[in-house]
Protein backbone atom coordinates (compact mmCIF):
# COMPACT_ATOMS: atom_id res chain seq x y z
CA UNK A 1 0.00 0.00 0.00
CA UNK A 2 1.32 3.45 -0.88
CA UNK A 3 0.76 6.69 1.03
CA UNK A 4 -1.61 9.06 -0.76
CA UNK A 5 0.53 12.05 0.21
CA UNK A 6 4.22 11.05 -0.06
CA UNK A 7 3.83 7.88 -2.19
CA UNK A 8 6.07 5.78 0.11
CA UNK A 9 5.37 2.15 1.01
CA UNK A 10 3.38 1.59 4.22
CA UNK A 11 1.67 -1.45 5.74
CA UNK A 12 -1.64 -2.56 4.31
CA UNK A 13 -4.60 -1.18 6.27
CA UNK A 14 -2.65 1.66 7.94
CA UNK A 15 -4.66 4.70 8.96
CA UNK A 16 -1.70 7.09 8.90
CA UNK A 17 1.56 7.24 6.99
CA UNK A 18 4.64 6.42 9.08
CA UNK A 19 6.77 8.86 7.07
CA UNK A 20 4.68 12.01 6.62
CA UNK A 21 1.78 11.43 9.08
CA UNK A 22 -0.94 11.97 6.50
CA UNK A 23 -4.29 10.28 7.10
CA UNK A 24 -5.04 7.53 4.63
CA UNK A 25 -8.33 6.88 2.90
CA UNK A 26 -10.48 4.41 4.86
CA UNK A 27 -10.78 0.88 3.59
CA UNK A 28 -14.04 -0.19 2.01
CA UNK A 29 -16.53 -1.45 4.61
CA UNK A 30 -16.98 -5.18 5.00
CA UNK A 31 -20.02 -6.71 3.34
CA UNK A 32 -22.86 -7.11 5.82
CA UNK A 33 -21.66 -4.22 7.98
CA UNK A 34 -24.38 -1.69 8.80
CA UNK A 35 -24.29 1.17 6.33
CA UNK A 36 -26.39 3.57 8.36
CA UNK A 37 -24.77 5.54 11.19
CA UNK A 38 -26.04 5.56 14.76
CA UNK A 39 -27.64 8.98 15.23
CA UNK A 40 -30.27 10.64 17.38
CA UNK A 41 -33.75 10.52 15.91
CA UNK A 42 -35.66 13.59 14.81
CA UNK A 43 -38.96 11.72 14.44
CA UNK A 44 -39.09 9.83 17.74
CA UNK A 45 -37.84 12.58 19.99
CA UNK A 46 -39.08 12.74 23.59
CA UNK A 47 -36.10 14.12 25.48
CA UNK A 48 -33.16 14.10 23.09
CA UNK A 49 -34.01 11.38 20.56
CA UNK A 50 -31.45 8.89 21.86
CA UNK A 51 -33.88 5.99 22.35
CA UNK A 52 -35.44 6.80 18.99
CA UNK A 53 -32.01 6.70 17.38
CA UNK A 54 -31.29 3.27 18.85
CA UNK A 55 -34.73 2.07 17.70
CA UNK A 56 -34.12 3.26 14.14
CA UNK A 57 -30.62 1.76 14.08
CA UNK A 58 -31.77 -1.69 15.24
CA UNK A 59 -35.16 -1.48 13.43
CA UNK A 60 -37.28 -2.08 16.55
CA UNK A 61 -40.13 -0.21 18.19
CA UNK A 62 -39.23 2.93 20.16
CA UNK A 63 -41.38 1.86 23.11
CA UNK A 64 -39.39 -1.36 23.44
CA UNK A 65 -36.09 0.54 23.55
CA UNK A 66 -37.49 2.95 26.15
CA UNK A 67 -38.70 0.08 28.36
CA UNK A 68 -35.32 -1.66 28.11
CA UNK A 69 -33.54 1.61 28.95
CA UNK A 70 -35.82 2.12 31.95
CA UNK A 71 -35.18 -1.41 33.26
CA UNK A 72 -31.43 -1.04 32.86
CA UNK A 73 -31.48 2.36 34.54
CA UNK A 74 -33.53 1.13 37.49
CA UNK A 75 -32.06 -2.28 38.14
CA UNK A 76 -28.58 -1.64 36.78
CA UNK A 77 -28.24 1.38 39.05
CA UNK A 78 -29.55 -0.60 42.00
CA UNK A 79 -27.06 -3.40 41.43
CA UNK A 80 -24.20 -0.95 41.05
CA UNK A 81 -25.16 0.83 44.25
CA UNK A 82 -25.64 -2.44 46.08
CA UNK A 83 -22.32 -3.89 45.01
CA UNK A 84 -20.33 -0.75 45.82
CA UNK A 85 -22.17 0.08 49.03
CA UNK A 86 -19.85 1.01 51.86
CA UNK A 87 -20.69 -0.65 55.14
CA UNK A 88 -20.82 1.15 58.46
CA UNK A 89 -18.25 -1.12 60.04
CA UNK A 90 -14.87 0.54 60.18
CA UNK A 91 -11.70 -1.29 61.09
CA UNK A 92 -10.64 -0.87 64.70
CA UNK A 93 -7.49 1.14 65.11
CA UNK A 94 -5.90 -0.44 68.12
CA UNK A 95 -3.26 2.27 68.46
CA UNK A 96 -6.00 4.88 68.84
CA UNK A 97 -7.84 2.74 71.40
CA UNK A 98 -4.65 2.28 73.42
CA UNK A 99 -3.83 6.02 73.28
CA UNK A 100 -7.32 7.05 74.37
CA UNK A 101 -7.37 4.63 77.29
CA UNK A 102 -4.02 6.00 78.48
CA UNK A 103 -5.45 9.53 78.36
CA UNK A 104 -8.47 8.44 80.39
CA UNK A 105 -11.05 8.86 77.61
CA UNK A 106 -13.35 6.03 76.57
CA UNK A 107 -12.51 4.78 73.08
CA UNK A 108 -15.18 5.11 70.42
CA UNK A 109 -15.40 1.91 68.43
Amino acid sequence: MNCYNCQKDILEGSRYCYHCGAAQKPLTPLPGAPAKPLRRSRKHKVIAGVCGGFAEYFSVDVALVRVIWLLVALFGGYRTGWSTKVTDRRPIRWATVWRMTRLGRPPII
